[in-house]
């Protein structure tokens, strides 16, 4: 056996071989021809600029990661600029789908309207699928209701009134109603109201129970048992709401036993009011002389207006196909009534910022 190493053959024309272990003899490559002149530098050149351009690729892409992430956000609604392109939103309104709710806290489930260095977050995984509910490009409409006793609107009676809301009109809107996450058991009173003789109660339970950081993103309702006109629990309501605002409270002692359209109907009445469906503005709207069997009620007086928010229609109006109550605000495309007063339009005068009101 040859031993290791290396071994010449022959005189110095002969190639170099290589002895193996086995025996055999291996030719060795033959010698590589000295370098061309100047062909070492060319070679570092070219070292030199592939590493250049290495490390130019890594800063153009350590400064896209930056962007995305940190990027500028001229509208500050906690959205890059380069995120909103991606999600569709606009980068210079932090609002875009204009349901008073900023982009960023319906993508992020972060308040970044209040805070951007260090915002809370808000929950708005209501079906719990691990991501928000809301979407930027539609508009959204937050409910959070709470409960006094055993009271709860039933699955039939929040269809009913996420229906309208929809179909829109408008455009769609979507009505989350929380009776889970955030829908909490009240202490019980005889009755509570949002007149300014008894919402201290109100005001009270509320900032016992509703999440600080649902403020400007959650309507608040509450169940309740007697709602008063004014102070005198004996002459109660069915519900009552603060105008252009996001609280409301229902009087659920009655209306527990007077079916789920009429439930849907006073929900949707009592949240118009929030979102700016009042009296002062259009006089069809909580008008005392469309009500049935009030002193002065006109059977012709605002009947074009086809809306809960007139109370003629209270529970709804006319027949559906399946047979129930038409629970919707009114479009404005009917005629005038016999005095001439035009319908009007409440889809089109929605409006969302009184979530954003300080109590």
């Amino acid at each position: 056996m040859a031993a290791k190493g290396i071994c010449i053959l022959g005189g110095g024309q002969k190639p170099l071989s290589v002895g193996t272990d086995l025996g055999e003899t291996v030719e060795a490559p033959p010698a590589p021809p000295p370098p061309e002149p100047g062909s070492s530098r060319r070679q570092l050149r070219l070292l030199t600029f592939v590493l250049a351009l290495a490390v130019a690729l890594i800063v153009v892409v350590s400064a896209y990661v930056v962007v995305v992430t940190t990027g500028p956000d001229a509208d500050r609604d906690g959205l890059t600029e380069q995120r909103e392109r991606q999600l569709g939103t606009d980068p210079a309104d932090p609002d875009t789908d204009g349901d008073a709710i900023p982009d960023g806290v319906e993508v992020d489930m972060k308040r970044y309207d209040l805070s951007l260095t260090d915002p809370p977050a808000v929950d708005l995984d209501l079906d719990g699928n691990g991501e928000s509910d809301a979407n930027p490009l539609v508009r959204d409409l937050f409910m959070e209701v709470d409960h006094m006793e055993d009271y709860r609107i039933s699955i039939v009676a929040e269809a009913l009134a996420q229906k309208p809301f929809r179909e829109s009109p408008a455009g769609r809107i979507v009505l989350h109603i929380d009776q889970i996450v955030g829908g909490n058991a009240v202490p019980s009173t005889p009755c509570i109201g949002l007149a300014p003789a008894v919402r201290d109660t109100f005001f009270d339970l509320k900032a016992a129970h509703f999440a600080p950081a649902r403020k400007g993103v959650f309507h608040y309702a509450i169940l309740a048992n007697k709602v008063p006109r004014n102070a005198d629990c004996a002459d109660d309501v069915l519900g009552q709401a603060l105008a252009n605002d996001d609280d409301f409270v229902l009087a659920f002692e009655r209306l527990r036993f007077q079916g789920e359209s009429q439930i849907a109907a006073v929900f949707m009445h009592e949240l118009g009011h929030n979102l700016g469906l009042v009296g002062d503005t259009y006089p069809g709207v909580d008008n005392e002389c469309t009500l049935p069997g009030s002193p002065c009620f006109d059977p012709d007086l605002y009947s074009n207006y086809r809306s809960v928010m007139n109370y003629r229609f209270q529970r709804g109006f006319g027949a559906s196909g399946l047979g129930g109550w038409v629970i919707d605000y009114s479009d404005g495309m009917n005629g005038p009534d016999g005095y001439g007063h035009p319908d009007y339009n409440d889809w089109g005068h929605l409006d969302y910022e009184g979530i954003r009101t300080p109590d």
